[in-house]
């Protein structure tokens, strides 16, 4: 049997004004899977905050 890749993973939940950050999946219909929220790889060095940051940092909002 072939060994499997863990991948660690972030998800962040991000609020504004008691809003959440959701969006379509670009592959997938509503219908099919809903709305997603932001989540990402983490590489070996990082820690769980460092991708919400980034995230965070990347939107043209500032949210």
């Amino acid at each position: 049997m072939a060994s499997r890749l863990i991948r660690e993973k972030a998800v962040c939940h991000l609020t504004q004004n008691s809003r959440l950050l959701v969006f379509p999946h670009v592959d997938y219909s509503y219908e099919e899977v809903g709305l997603q929220v932001p989540v990402g790889n983490l590489d070996p060095s990082e820690t769980p905050e460092s991708p919400s940051r980034s995230h965070r940092g990347n939107r043209p909002d500032g949210l």
